[in-house]
């Protein structure tokens, strides 16, 4: 399933990721793995609409967010499947 992370100002897509999950996972935990996936790959989220995202376990050390939309994001735990992304 592909997940696109959107400018929170053009609402152009910044990143696309590859999630593989159950029909059942909440859109919040779909943007969280897609966001964990962007920082792995060093991508810019500056300007990122986050809302909605579900960040908890996600490791967003030195991760600059600034200037992004997290309004509405859960840093609360959840149960959530395993993330097997795009690894290219």
């Amino acid at each position: 399933m592909k997940i696109e992370i959107k400018n929170r100002i053009t609402n152009g897509t910044i990143f696309t990721a590859d999630i593989q999950c159950n029909e059942y996972t909440e859109d919040s935990v779909k943007l969280r793995f897609a966001i964990k996936e962007a920082l792995r790959k060093g991508t810019n989220l500056y300007r990122a609409n986050l809302s909605g995202a579900n960040l908890s376990g996600a490791h967003l050390y030195r991760a600059d967010l600034s200037e992004t939309d997290n309004s509405w994001s859960n840093a609360e735990p959840c149960d959530a499947p395993e993330w097997k992304g795009d690894t290219q």
